[in-house]
């Protein structure tokens, strides 16, 4: 095969599947995102300033709806979560679960986790990872 044909291709964790958004998905994005969420960027994240505290940090890959993170966050809020998916409905209804229950537990990353882990997550700071 001519290396000039060759496409370099990613391995990515998921596979994007948008569904519609509801209003109060899409006012969850529009409102909360700022609040709690976190742009990729290819930088080491500093976790003591984000959640302007010094907690376990626990990484839930996947949440799908949050219900489940939510219900972590709530139950242990002696522990920090970073909470990664690409779906935007649950990224939406999470956002205003977290709002309705004034967390401060909680942040989230809309990326591929793998980008996430090679780029942002400093060596050692995990104290446990949820995949779902």
């Amino acid at each position: 095969m001519n290396d000039s044909l060759a496409v370099k291709k990613s391995i990515k964790s998921y596979v994007k599947r948008e569904g519609r958004l509801t209003k109060s998905q899409l006012y969850g994005l529009d409102n909360y995102w700022i609040k709690y969420g976190i742009e990729y960027s290819p930088k080491k994240i500093n976790f003591e300033e984000i959640f302007e505290s010094y907690r376990p940090l626990i990484l839930d890959i996947g949440f799908g709806s949050g219900e489940s993170t939510i219900n972590h966050a709530i139950s242990h809020p002696e522990n920090n979560y970073l909470a990664v998916e690409v779906h935007r409905p649950g990224i939406g209804r999470l956002l205003n679960k977290i709002e309705e229950n004034t967390l401060t537990n909680i942040k989230i990353i809309k990326h591929d986790v793998i980008d996430i882990l090679q780029e942002q997550i400093p060596d050692y700071s995990l104290t446990q990872i949820f995949i779902f």
